[in-house]
């Protein structure tokens, strides 16, 4: 099916008169952590000033999944065990689907149809237009980790220990990898070598092939929940050590390490000259790509579970670091080469559980927040 193309215009109410504000173009399409390589990258006019909010929708609480764009639709699970499909521009809900336990995975979506994954052990492919269930596969435990499309299958993880590879058609098991321990990390794509990168909490990375055979396998020691981000050879993972691993894609090798003062959960984003990543403890640090030199560090709150991201101005290349923690339930925007606070911007309440990461598509900001639902802000003075 075609991706839809009709845009709709917005107009929203702000003190002093009416602004309206640019539709999002709904041939977007994004998956968890913006791309196959889990970057956290977006190419989207950064959020200079204050945001204002340009829809909220209102979810059974609480909220953990990322919000995922395409076809017009922004999707998102709960862990109530229901995934929304709201319209991008209003907000108002197109359709629902009920799963048989709490939703924690991001969707992925391949034009006419999504893949999502439940605490139920369950990993799903729905009719993405309309929420219909295509089929389902059981794994042997719950699916925390976001699925990995790619070619004609499937991949993800499950806390049964096992990675899995799913044939996208029939929903049948097409070969299963044993990672030693369970799997909360999402896989990622190193695409010139087709390798498929994941960690898992014994401490293990693995590199395998798209038919499942192991090219490399790196022990990190401490417990790996992080998505891999991938960045030309380089593999950026964090761990319960916290330490933040720089791995080869091609032979596993260990490139550099950063020490931080706590666990890292969160995965880290990637932009032009530094990678960001935040440690529990809430200290946001960019360090060099290449060396693992700190540039600056930025204290964001803890407890932060939450993986920051980047947007990336398509036409002046300036790049912006949004980042949240449950502190204050406070989301910050951040200059990425300077560490200078530009805005903050209070999403819910103290102590909400936040492990979603920032969305920016055209230049709107989508955050998934426990006691607020799901956000959508923008650049309130264009």
């Amino acid at each position: 099916m075609k991706r839809i193309a009709v845009c709709l215009t917005i107009l929203i109410l702000i003190v002093g008169g009416v602004v309206a504000q640019t539709p999002i173009e709904t041939s977007i399409f994004t998956l968890y952590r913006s791309n196959f390589a889990r970057t956290g990258l977006y190419d989207s006019p950064p959020i200079l000033t204050q945001p204002d909010i340009l829809w909220s929708f209102d979810l059974p609480r609480p909220n953990r999944s990322s919000i995922a764009i395409a076809n017009g639709l922004a999707y998102t699970g709960t862990e109530a065990g229901i995934l929304f499909a709201l319209d991008v521009n209003t907000g108002a809900e197109v359709w629902r689907f009920e799963a048989g336990g709490s939703i924690v995975s991001t969707a992925q979506v391949d034009h006419d149809t999504l893949y999502v994954a439940s605490l139920n052990s369950r990993v799903y492919r729905l009719n993405a237009l309309t929420g219909e269930l295509i089929w389902e596969f059981a794994t042997g435990g719950e699916v925390y980790a976001s699925p990995l499309l790619y070619g004609d299958r499937i991949f993800i993880g499950s806390r049964d220990g096992m990675l899995y590879a799913i044939d996208v058609t029939s929903g049948t098991e097409q070969w299963r990898a044993d990672m030693g321990g369970e799997i909360w990390s999402s896989a990622a794509l190193f695409l010139p070598t087709s390798t498929l990168i994941v960690g898992a909490r014994s401490g293990r990375v693995s590199a395998f092939t798209y038919d499942g055979v192991v090219n490399w396998t790196t022990e990190l020691g401490g417990a790996v929940d992080a998505a891999p981000a991938i960045d030309g050879p380089s593999v950026y993972v964090g761990n319960y050590d916290g330490t933040l691993h720089t791995l080869n894609a091609v032979s596993g090798e260990i490139i550099w390490q950063v020490d931080l003062p706590s666990a890292i959960y969160a995965s880290t984003a990637v932009g032009s000259q530094y990678i960001y990543v935040n440690d529990y403890d809430g200290n946001l640090v960019a360090l060099d790509k290449a060396t693992g030199e700190e540039s600056w560090r930025y204290d964001i709150g803890s407890p932060a579970y939450s993986s920051p991201s980047v947007s990336r101005d398509p036409i002046t290349g300036y790049e912006m670091v949004y980042a949240l923690s449950e502190e204050g339930g406070l989301m910050y925007g951040i200059d990425a080469l300077t560490g200078e606070e530009l805005w903050r911007v209070q999403t819910g309440e103290q102590g909400d559980w936040r492990s979603s990461s920032p969305v920016i598509v055209d230049g709107v900001l989508f955050i998934g927040s426990n006691t607020e639902g799901v956000i959508a802000y923008y650049s309130g003075t264009d």
